[in-house]
């Protein structure tokens, strides 16, 4: 899939080329009847979709069936989407209303299936998207029938199977399997007009955005169960905020999005792509973040067992590795969440630079963001007249066009273009702090910086603790090189574990990067949520 969106970037006969030896190998392990899993070609296809709950078979069918929609639409190749095609029809003829019962333990083939119904127009695998949707979680419970017992679904909510989606308002459970279920949920709704099951979606995502969200756009407040956590439990240190968690929640934006255009939904995607998915690669390109905690502490996140998941450096690789590939192809496939297109209208979510070909013609897109707030679409051809919307970012209090204030309508700016123009906008990134709902406790005294859509981070090293360090709120910010730089101070004191003598607050100059670039080099202290002086 990463090659698939990565084409038009990279080495376009190399990648090409690995592609093609991929679905090579891909075609030659698919079954006669269409069904694709080396695990039970290898171990027994007797016991094949018997162990729905555990196993991955649909998952693994759900990356299969998104790479090959992928690969169709961005080079054409169909060779990858025949095969997929042929798995989707073997799960269609096994699923269903007067068939075998059943849904997957981990979501994401309801997204991949609707995602081939938009490619191919065949319904069955809409329908049975739609049939793993509305049977999961009803009762007699499936997962119940599967393992031989009789529960009352508690035993189910890490697999986001405890009860119907329509019956849940609170997000729970396992955040990755939870947004990818969202996603596909929405994605069904929108195409059956099932109004009830986007109702819930959205509910859940308010729930989300309200009381589950990190500053930095991640999600998964522990790694118990790599979990979503209770309302306004939004610890620092110890959040899990797993890369792949993210991208869900894009997904999930995405298609609500489609649901109901919004200016919120590109909001938090915006959010989460800018700061969660874009820090958990390195700067070199080989090193990745599956936790995304909001702060770190050398020693600690080394060594303190409660802490061993959130990593201080990023890893080389991982034994379960999803968070890599995920990031991948989000970053390469990025296009896709910036821009929508009907038959009328065309809208910008995403403040990209890009070339984009339209149904209504050619926009050249420049973008100086995040350094500074220059953004400048150009029609350059266009082959009919269409209305614009161009999502106003909230960071930006004062957008202008051509050096004029802009007028937004439901956060948004809408011009009917009608011949070749060219529109210069500027949204000037300030430098904000922030303050987060007192009921989040972690946060007490605290404030987080931010830039245009970028969450900073204050690094540090060789200080006797990140918490030592207090941010002066009142003195001037100075952007800088990249970097946000303010007065502050750092305690000092002797080497008593405890003592009657308070400790010295030395002034000293606090540095702060964004978020997505943190720990990249020697540092070894970092903390999106700092002490402040108000």
């Amino acid at each position: 899939m990463q090659s698939a969106y990565a084409i038009p970037y990279g080495n376009r006969a190399y990648l090409t080329e690995k592609s093609r030896e991929a679905v090579e190998i891909i075609a030659a392990a698919q079954e006669t009847d269409g069904y694709l899993d080396t695990l039970y070609s290898i171990n027994g296809l007797q016991n094949r979709f018997t162990n729905l709950k555990d196993y991955h078979e649909l998952y693994c069918f759900g990356h299969l069936a998104q790479a090959a929609c992928a690969r169709w639409t961005m080079q054409g190749e169909r060779d990858l989407l025949d095969i997929a095609c042929r798995a989707a029809d073997c799960i269609c003829r096994t699923f269903g209303k007067g068939k075998r019962p059943g849904y997957p333990g981990h979501p994401l083939a309801e997204l991949a299936l609707v995602q081939l119904y938009e490619v191919t127009g065949k319904a069955d695998y809409l329908q049975t998207a739609d049939f793993f949707i509305r049977t999961r979680g009803t009762r007699p419970l499936f997962f119940d029938r599967e393992r031989g017992v009789d529960t009352d679904g508690s035993d189910y909510i890490y697999n986001q199977a405890q009860c119907p989606l329509t019956a849940q308002t609170t997000a729970v459970g396992h955040a990755v399997r939870g947004v990818y279920l969202y996603a596909g949920a929405a994605a069904v709704a929108e195409h059956t007009g099932n109004r009830a099951l986007q109702a819930a979606c959205e509910t859940l995502w308010q729930d989300l955005c309200r009381t589950k969200l990190y500053v930095t756009g991640a999600l998964g407040q522990t790694a118990v169960g790599e979990a979503f956590g209770p309302a306004y439990y939004l610890p620092n240190d110890l959040a899990y905020g797993e890369s792949c968690a993210s991208a869900g929640l894009v997904f999930f934006a995405q298609r609500l999005y489609r649901c109901h255009p919004h200016a919120a939904y590109g909001t938090v995607a915006e959010l989460a792509l800018w700061n969660t998915i874009a820090g958990a690669m390195s700067a070199d390109g080989c090193h990745f973040y599956c936790a995304n905690p909001l702060e770190a502490e050398n020693v600690l996140n080394d060594t303190v067992p409660e802490r061993k998941r959130q990593a201080l450096r990023r890893q080389n690789w991982f034994g379960c590795a999803c968070c890599p590939p995920n990031v991948a192809r989000v970053t390469a496939g990025i296009g896709q969440y910036g821009f929508y297109a009907d038959d009328s209208t065309l809208a910008i979510e995403l403040l990209l630079g890009a070339q984009v070909d339209t149904p209504f013609g050619q926009l050249q897109i420049i973008s100086a963001l995040p350094e500074s707030g220059d953004f400048t679409v150009k029609i350059t051809w266009l082959k009919r007249p269409f209305t614009l919307r161009l999502r106003l970012p909230d960071w930006c209090k004062c957008p202008t066009l051509d050096g004029q204030p802009v007028t937004a309508k439901d956060g948004y700016y809408v011009q009917q273009i009608t011949a070749p123009t060219i529109l210069d906008f500027c949204f000037a990134p300030t430098v904000r702090l922030l303050y987060s709902n007192a009921r989040i406790g972690a946060n007490a005294g605290r404030v987080a910086l931010s830039r245009g859509g970028l969450i900073y981070a204050l690094e540090t090293q060789g200080a006797p603790s990140i918490h030592a360090l207090t941010l002066d709120s009142k003195s001037p910010i100075v952007y800088q090189d990249g970097c946000l730089l303010a007065a502050g101070t750092c305690l000092q004191g002797g080497d008593h574990l405890y003592t009657t003598a308070p400790p010295k607050a030395v002034p000293c100059t606090l540095r702060f990067i964004p978020f997505c670039r943190r720990l990249n080099g020697k540092e070894d202290q970092m903390a999106v949520w700092v002490r402040t002086t108000d």
